[in-house]
């Protein structure tokens, strides 16, 4: 997309970092937008500067009916971690946030093909050896499942929260997470 600088995307500028994704929504107009929810993960202020940039470009740039999920790291999962992949950035501590089950609602099951996850974050040179060192059991724990909240469907709707078991189990997939909210899609 654009040479941003890794590790200091905040010193960006929210609207220099948006304006590239949002033009990307609007050139590519997809029905789905991903990106990190308000924890980073782990407070990592790239992840931060992230969430708010493209949570901006959606808001500015997505169609009617395109969703933002935001992901997250399941509690439980992120509980049985041996290696919790916590560091520090210079003065700031970087440490795993997990969301509590009642804010997640969609579960993908990414066994199949969590070698290419795997492959994408060996290629991120500054991200390589913080994974590199997990224990074989951390590695199957990630490759199971990912999970998202859907935060936003653009146009005239909101999205009411709905905890978890009120509306029943967790979607296996996005785009019927989207299509279990449109009864509790209300207008504007």
């Amino acid at each position: 997309m654009r040479n941003f600088p890794d590790g200091r995307l905040a010193e960006v500028g929210l609207l220099k970092l948006a304006q590239p994704i949002a033009h990307a929504i609007w050139r590519l107009k997809p029905e789905i937008v991903l990106t990190f929810g308000a924890d980073g993960l782990s407070g990592h202020p790239d992840h931060l500067a992230l969430h708010q940039a493209a949570t901006l470009a959606f808001e500015t740039s997505a169609q009617p009916g395109t969703a933002l999920f935001y992901v997250g790291l399941n509690e439980k999962s992120v509980k049985q971690l041996t290696n919790r992949l916590e560091g520090s950035l210079g003065a700031l501590p970087l440490i795993l946030t997990a969301a509590p089950q009642i804010d997640l609602d969609t579960a993908i099951n990414i066994s199949a093909t969590s070698h290419l996850k795997w492959a994408a974050l060996d290629c991120h040179q500054s991200q390589a050896a913080n994974f590199a060192g997990l224990s074989e059991a951390d590695r199957q724990l990630l490759s199971h499942s990912e999970y998202f909240q859907l935060a936003q469907v653009a146009g005239a709707y909101k999205v009411r929260a709905v905890q978890a078991g009120q509306s029943g189990p967790l979607a296996t997939d996005l785009f019927s997470r989207v299509r279990q909210c449109s009864p509790l899609l209300q207008t504007a």
